[in-house]
């Protein structure tokens, strides 16, 4: 089993299995809440420049989520896509999500986003 030590500022140390890749909840600081999400690299991989790149992207999360909370907010009414994938979403989240987000429509999803 090859193993590699992925550092990030973000998340600190994370343990990278080759065989196995990581699967682990991350608890991220998103606009003053914590967020718990699955954070998934897939095995296989080898490359220095693959490591550096999720370490870097890793570190970039509260940055690129605020950058698309922006940019959905911003074209939320005017961008068919993000409407229907927002709608059909919701609609269809199963009842536990519903539960601890608190968001059961569209209305509400984009008052506590």
């Amino acid at each position: 089993m090859t193993q590699r030590i992925l550092t990030t500022k973000l998340l600190g140390k994370l343990t990278y299995d080759k065989e196995k890749g990581i699967l682990t909840d991350a608890v991220i600081p998103l606009d003053g809440k914590n967020v718990t999400l699955d954070f998934d690299v897939f095995e296989g991989i080898t490359s220095e420049v693959v490591f550096q790149d999720i370490v870097t992207l890793t570190d970039q999360i509260p940055k690129l989520y605020i950058n698309a909370k922006k940019t959905i907010l911003e074209q939320f009414g005017e961008n068919n896509i993000i409407s229907f994938y927002f709608d059909y979403h919701i609609d269809n989240m199963p009842n536990e999500v519903l539960e601890i987000t608190q968001v059961d429509t569209l209305k509400k999803f984009l008052v506590n986003f």
